[in-house]
């Protein structure tokens, strides 16, 4: 299965293999739906959530909108993420970034499936603090406060 990754220099480090294992904490909002999943990232670990510096380079910029292309049970698909940066504030953490990012998948003719999650990395000198929002809509002010809330045990 050959992968067509566009733009090339847009191809994720390795992720990380040891992340199903990594100290979860999940919340639900009662309103919209949304899970809201905090996961502590050993930095030493490597991989794109290794620091807020590597996500930047490998989900914004010229990295905002990636596709990847390939063949699987012999049939295309086509999966494109969009990410944008939230304006969202990490008072008191001096590494910090907040994205939303819309994946559509298209598997050989059918309509594309679209998902959308928010991001946030809290970053410190010993880890670094992935705070997931999915499912329903993502509303930003609940975001914010998952991001305030981890940030006041941070510091």
């Amino acid at each position: 299965m050959d992968q067509v990754i566009t733009p090339a220099a847009c191809r994720s480090p390795v992720t990380l293999p040891t992340a199903a294992i990594r100290p979860r904490t999940t919340f639900v909002d009662q309103t919209s739906g949304a899970v809201i999943s905090s996961t502590v990232i050993d930095p030493a670990d490597g991989g794109p959530y290794a620091s807020v510096s590597t996500f930047r380079r490998t989900t914004l910029g010229d990295c905002a909108t990636v596709t990847v292309a390939g063949r699987t049970g012999g049939k295309p698909y086509t999966v494109t993420q969009l990410t944008t940066e939230l304006p969202l504030v990490a008072t008191g953490v001096p590494q910090a970034v907040a994205v939303r990012r819309t994946t559509l998948t298209q598997l050989a003719s059918t309509p594309p499936e679209r998902d959308t999650a928010s991001i946030a990395l809290l970053e410190t000198r010993d880890a670094v603090i992935q705070l997931v929002a999915t499912g329903g809509p993502i509303d930003t002010a609940v975001l914010q406060q998952a991001i305030d809330a981890t940030a006041a045990k941070m510091r």
